[in-house]
């Protein structure tokens, strides 16, 4: 079977330098660099073991929260409600790593965001026990020869000619708990193609550029990278997709190939109809659902999904035998999500902003959330990558009756999920088949 490789990758633009030092703020010392060369310091940085905090209900909650929040502010923000593809912890882990620099109203907005409690307002816990729940969550995702997970981190900062200086604290925490690799490099071309380098190795080559320039105001880069390589445990058989009609959501009839298989997970509640397709190891789970009803607004059922709809939906699974019908498709999403995250509640982040934890001798902000996905799923598996790009710089801006069928020929919601905690790490819609 053809090999797959599913990929996440998150590039978390900003400013830090770096020394010696242990732990999960003075000013860190850097080592003078040759004009054009990149150096890695990170090895001078001796980081103490995190004690891990296992996923329980105050995590699994916020995380859903954030998950069901970017899907719907993302989706609202697509003017052409074309399919859209995130992964919540790619984003997450992205501004986990910002929020370890933010102070004051930014580090509370980002911890609200970010760590949202069941009520919906406040932050449930802050960005020390967030760095912990993430640092195990991370651990704990499992990975074998035919359904593969792997993660690599790394900050970029601008050399010291710059005038830049980045605590210390920074970059003990982020290696800690997200083995960040450290780069200090001159900010010109030849950075640019180091970094996309690295994005191209960490993502299998299925991502091979991000950046298309550096700006003068841009002083840091930390990059999060995803792989996730997966083989169904029931594969479609390839003699079985056959052409037939899929309704996208602006009224058209496309045919588009579809495939065929024999399943076991239903997914039904009052108002959803889903399935949920083991990768191999049944480690990894596809969940695809959408309204019951197919005559319900599907972008006003995007906007009615949360947290507890979405937890109470994937473990509301249930045995029986369905016959699946599934398009064979592919989806490519790219999209700046500082609207997004405005819309969710972050604003000091991206103007006003204190991210004195990263520079004390500069004033620094976000400048771009740039997020880009792919994902490509067929009758052997599933290969998807994401990247996101957080750029740091010198602040400047009723019940049915019997299923025994589910027919995704409609517009529908779909998942990459975890099976021991039942969380998302991909999330998208289909909308039309491209």
């Amino acid at each position: 079977m053809k090999k797959r490789s599913l990929i996440i990758c998150s590039i978390l633009l900003s400013a830090v330098l770096l020394l010696n030092a242990a732990g999960c703020g003075t000013s860190a010392q850097q080592k003078p660099v040759a004009a054009g060369k990149t150096t890695d310091l990170m090895t001078a940085v001796n980081a103490a073991p995190v004690d891990g905090l296992k996923t329980d209900d105050a995590f699994r909650n916020a995380y859903l929260s954030f998950a069901a929040s970017l899907l719907k502010e993302s989706y609202a923000g697509s003017s052409d409600s074309r399919s859209v593809l995130l992964s919540p912890l790619s984003v997450m882990t992205a501004l986990a790593m910002t929020l370890n620099g933010a102070e004051g109203e930014t580090r509370t907005e980002l911890e609200e965001v970010l760590t949202r409690g069941e009520s919906g307002s406040g932050a449930a816990f802050g960005r020390e026990e967030l760095n912990r729940y993430l640092y195990r969550y991370y651990k704990e995702l499992p990975s074998s020869e035919r359904s593969r997970f792997f993660f690599a981190n790394s900050v970029w900062f601008k050399e010291q000619d710059s005038g830049f200086r980045v605590e210390e604290e920074f970059l003990r925490i982020n290696k800690a708990c997200y083995g960040a690799e450290a780069f200090q490099a001159p900010f010109n071309e030849e950075t640019r193609n180091d970094i996309n380098g690295w994005i191209d190795r960490k993502t299998d080559h299925v991502i091979p550029k991000m950046l298309d320039e550096i700006s003068d105001a841009d002083v840091m880069f930390l990059i999060n990278a995803l792989l996730f390589d997966a083989e169904w445990e029931n594969p479609f058989g390839s003699n079985t997709i056959l052409p037939q009609p899929f309704h996208a959501i602006n009224g058209a009839q496309q045919s588009v190939p579809m495939m065929f298989s024999d399943e076991s997970l239903l997914l039904l509640d009052s108002g959803t109809v889903g399935i949920m397709k083991p990768y191999a190891g049944d480690k990894y789970r596809f969940a695809a659902f959408m309204p019951l009803d197919e005559t319900v607004d599907f972008s006003q059922y995007v906007n009615g999904l949360d947290a507890a709809g979405i937890e109470s939906l994937l473990n509301s699974v249930t045995r029986k035998s369905i016959t699946l019908t599934m398009p064979k498709f592919s989806v490519e999403y790219g999209e700046d999500l500082v609207g997004t995250l405005r819309r969710m509640g972050i604003t000091h982040a991206f103007g006003d902003a204190d991210f004195s934890g990263i520079s004390k001798g500069d004033a620094l902000s976000i400048g771009h959330v740039l997020h880009r996905t792919r994902l490509d799923l067929d009758n052997a598996g599933t290969k998807a990558a994401a990247v996101t790009v957080v750029t740091m710089t010198r602040a400047a801006i009723p019940m049915p009756g019997e299923i025994t069928a589910v027919r995704l020929d409609r517009p529908f919601v779909y998942m990459i999920i975890d099976t021991a905690q039942m969380l998302p790490i991909f999330m998208g819609t289909v909308t039309a088949v491209p």
